[in-house]
């Protein structure tokens, strides 16, 4: 299933991830199953270092209808959303 990213790869910063991620195995990336693909809610390099190193990664699916908490999340200084905490489902349409 394709999966999308919701940050832009900034490569000094991927360099140090894989690093990290040859020492500590499999990441952990939460993301929402939107039907035909998932949105990863996070984890953009971590996802892409995962992809170049040949490791699998674990997802956590989050429901539609679960509540996000943006301020668990280091990439919303944009403004895309009104609210700090909003919905799957919001997020969803946020991105598509």
């Amino acid at each position: 299933m394709n999966i999308i990213l919701v940050n832009d790869i900034n490569e000094a910063k991927l360099e140090g991830v894989k690093a990290e991620m040859s020492l500590l195995g499999a990441p952990t990336v939460r993301a929402i199953d939107a039907g035909d693909h998932l949105i990863a809610i996070e984890g953009s390099h971590r996802l892409r270092a995962a992809e170049e190193l040949g490791v699998a990664v674990n997802i956590e699916i989050i429901d539609e209808s679960a509540e996000i908490d943006l301020d668990t999340l280091d990439w919303d200084d944009n403004g895309w959303f009104d609210e700090r905490v909003v919905s799957g489902r919001e997020f969803i349409e946020g991105f598509t």
